[in-house]
């Protein structure tokens, strides 16, 4: 038997099948989440919350880089 194969990186965003888990969350009052993570092996759920947060906190910067370039036209 002979295999062979094609290696690929990626991430979730942009194909479903480089998801590393899934991650939703309920809002029970005006200051509480119930957040559900759950891992689909290839991570621990403390690093996906891990680079979750990472990758946030990215996103949140790049918002007020944006918002800046906005209102100094």
């Amino acid at each position: 038997m002979r295999v062979e194969c094609t290696v690929r990186v990626g991430t979730g965003a942009k194909h479903a099948k480089f998801q590393s888990g899934l991650s939703s969350y309920e809002q029970l009052d005006d200051t509480s989440f119930k957040f559900f993570v759950e891992s689909f092996g290839q991570r621990g759920v403390k690093d996906l919350l891990k680079l979750a947060l990472k990758q946030m906190e990215t996103d949140c910067k790049d918002l007020v880089k944006t918002v800046k370039k906005i209102y100094e036209k």
